[in-house]
């Protein structure tokens, strides 16, 4: 239907997301804080870039997502999933 989203997600769009991040959040139940993020970037991009790259490629999408802790978006909303990801857990 949407062929033209069927892309890998790139280290762009991650570093993008990273870069938007507020580093004034506190951790939420998993204790991970938006400066491990920051900070962390040029160790996790590649981390990041396979992850989402494979789930998306997969299809599937774990249970926890749909429970409201995680929102699968599509690929080239990255940058609010990776948002998403972190402002929940502050």
């Amino acid at each position: 239907m949407f062929d033209e989203l069927n892309v890998p997600i790139s280290n762009e769009c991650i570093l993008k997301a990273i870069k938007e991040l507020n580093t004034g959040k506190s951790a939420g139940p998993d204790m991970w804080l938006n400066k491990f993020f920051i900070h962390g970037k040029d160790v996790l991009l590649p981390y990041f870039y396979s992850l989402f790259n494979k789930i998306f490629a997969s299809g599937y999408f774990p249970p926890a997502w749909s429970e409201g802790f995680v929102i699968p978006l599509h690929k080239k909303a990255v940058l609010m999933m990776l948002t998403i990801i972190v402002e929940l857990h502050y």
